[in-house]
This record gives structure tokens, C-alpha cells and sequence, in this order.
């Protein structure tokens, strides 16, 4: 059985994540659509890597936790309670953590899905059947919970330049195994605005800097959590706003303010950058975690990337947008 790890600290159908699924599966929204104040894609861009659940919102996360209680009474779309989440279609638990911060995770009929609720208190025990719209765990949360599915059967994570880094389970959004009309009004809760509305996680170019590096010298196999973190590169897209592209270190360098950088919009595509291409100096600058804002008064220093060989770079970063093409002592090699 395959857990979803939905822990803070942890695409369309042309990518290889696809959401085209049958269904449906789901037919109870978990909460209440009159409470709902978003739902995000699959691969959010609030970690190096992007994430493969979802996140669930009654509250804008800002105005939730450094809002005044008469800001937050005052705004309309703002739900702040830990409300009793319900199924969103029959199954079996399979697994629970009891703790107050806890998860539930369920298998659908036929075995196919495994969907997990995180950051709640569970209410169900493990061998429990559930039917939709049967109560299942309270979220710990007054603003929101994390929701992931995974295709545990007939499903393929396709075009990973290292498929032995990920788990081989392809992440899906929820609302892709609701049926219609529930699907399109939770569809109206996700805020993508370029790309792929219901998003994906895996972003790879074989051959190319686009998609998901390791330091050398990491550990073999699975490094998605927050020990793999120090370990992890990242060249993609902005899943909100496609056309945004950034780099994310999990170990930035002396001086380097955020982990996540937003690539000026005259740098090259990371999927352009290949061997042939030869050192590739990117100027960047500071922006939003969502890629909607760019910060362009605030310069966010320069990268030199050279790929060695398809699964082999050189990176460094440098304080500066003045020219640079030489690397120094402070340079790294990632590999795939």
C-alpha cells in the first residue's frame, strides 16, 4: 500500500502527470463549497521541489495567520474553524496517525486510489468503511488541510530524467475524480492562471537543466522530504503562471536571500540549456513563492549553469547582475 506524505515539511493530460481520470469516484466535496476559499493545483511551488497534494483553504493563509480578528470577521470569504471533513466517496481506511496532527488515508473500490487527508485530527480507525459524505477527521488547521491522491494501480510517472529519485505512484488532483456538476464548481476554486488549470508535479527534460537535480554525493533513492532538502535543485515553471520560470536551491549560498529565484524573462528556458550550450549565465530576482509577482526592484543575483553531460550540471550563484562567466571554488555539481 502506498502512504501519500502530506506533510508541509514533503498536470494536464499532455504532461506526465495527467488528470484526465475516469470517474467518477468522489461525489461529496470534504467541506462545506460555501467555505471553500481556494484549492491549489497539484505542484505548488512552496517547496524546492513541487508538491504532490493538494491544499485546501477556508481562509487566505496570510490573512488566517497575521490578520486581526476584525479583518478577518470583516472578509467575507474568510471561514476560520476547524471544521469536520467528511469523505468524498466510499473506502476502506488503510491507514491513520492518530496524533492531533494527523492524516487518514483511504483506498477507493477496486483499489486503484489511495486519497490521504494531513494536518488533521482523525476521527475514523484503520479497517473502517467509509461512504461519501460520512465524517472522517476534524482539520487541525482553522484555514485549511492538505488533500492528495495517489494512482496506486494502472497509473505511470512518465519522462523523469531518474525514476528510482520519485515513488512510482503518479500524484492526481482530487476534483479530477469528481463528476460533473461538483467538478466544475470545485474547479472554480483553483487559481491557475496560465497552463494546465488542475496542474502536475514532475516537470523533467530529459538531456535538458529542466526539472529535478541532487547534489553529488547525496544519498541514493527517495529525497522529497525535508532530509533531502539541503540536497535539492530545482529548474521549472511557476504552476499558477506558467510562463514564469525560477530556480529553487535547498542549500542556497552565503547571501543568497530565498531558496526560490525568478528567472528574468529574457533568460533562456531551462529546457533550451544542454550540454551543447556551454556556460549560461541567467539573472534573476526576487518574486513571490506563486510566481504571479515578480519583484523587478529588487535584483536577485545572477546563476552560471553548465551542463557537464544529460544528467550532470554546474551551478553557482553570484551576488551581482554585473557579467559573469567563470566559476569559483563555491561552484556545485548536481546530477539527476
Amino acid at each position: 500500500m502506498a502512504i501519500l506524505s502530506t506533510a508541509c515539511g514533503g498536470g494536464g493530460p499532455s504532461g506526465p502527470d495527467s488528470q484526465d481520470h475516469s470517474g467518477p469516484l468522489f461525489s461529496v466535496s470534504p467541506m462545506p463549497l460555501e467555505t471553500i476559499h481556494q484549492i491549489s493545483p497539484v505542484g505548488s511551488n512552496n517547496k524546492i521541489f513541487p508538491v504532490g497534494h493538494t491544499y485546501w483553504l477556508s481562509c487566505d493563509e496570510q490573512l488566517s495567520w497575521g490578520g486581526t480578528p476584525e479583518e478577518q470577521a470583516a472578509n467575507p470569504d474568510c471561514h476560520l474553524e476547524r471544521q469536520v471533513l467528511v469523505a468524498p466517496g466510499p473506502g476502506v481506511v488503510r491507514w491513520v496517525n492518530p496524533a492531533e496532527d494527523g492524516a487518514v488515508t483511504v483506498t477507493t473500490p477496486g483499489g486503484n486510489y489511495d486519497w490521504t487527508m494531513g494536518h488533521v485530527t482523525p476521527l475514523v480507525t484503520e479497517g473502517t468503511r467509509v461512504t461519501a459524505g460520512q465524517p472522517v477527521a476534524r482539520m487541525l488547521y482553522r484555514h485549511g488541510f492538505d488533500f492528495g491522491v495517489l494512482q496506486v494501480k494502472g497509473g505511470k510517472v512518465n519522462g523523469l530524467a531518474n525514476p528510482e529519485r520519485f515513488p512510482p505512484y503518479p500524484p492526481v488532483h482530487p476534483i479530477s475524480l469528481y463528476g460533473e456538476p461538483l467538478r466544475t464548481q470545485l474547479i472554480n476554486f483553483v487559481p491557475t492562471v496560465e497552463g494546465d488549470k488542475l496542474g502536475k508535479q514532475h516537470w523533467d527534460v530529459p538531456g535538458t537543466a529542466m526539472g529535478a537535480w541532487f547534489l553529488e554525493g547525496a544519498p541514493a533513492g527517495n529525497l522529497l522530504g525535508p532530509h533531502g532538502v539541503p540536497y535539492n535543485l530545482y529548474f521549472g515553471r511557476f504552476t499558477l503562471r506558467q510562463s514564469v520560470r525560477f530556480v529553487a536551491v535547498g542549500r542556497p549560498w552565503p547571501g543568497q536571500v530565498n531558496q526560490t529565484l525568478t528567472l528574468d524573462p529574457a533568460g533562456r528556458d531551462w529546457e533550451a540549456i544542454t550540454p551543447a550550450s556551454g556556460r549560461v549565465a541567467q539573472r534573476m530576482w526576487h518574486g513571490t513563492q506563486t510566481g504571479l509577482v515578480t519583484q523587478f526592484e529588487w535584483p536577485a543575483g545572477t546563476i552560471v549553469v553548465e551542463m557537464l553531460a544529460a544528467d550532470r550540471l554546474r551551478i553557482e550563484w553570484f551576488d551581482t547582475h554585473e557579467p559573469v562567466t567563470e566559476f569559483t571554488a563555491a561552484s556545485r555539481v548536481y546530477i539527476r
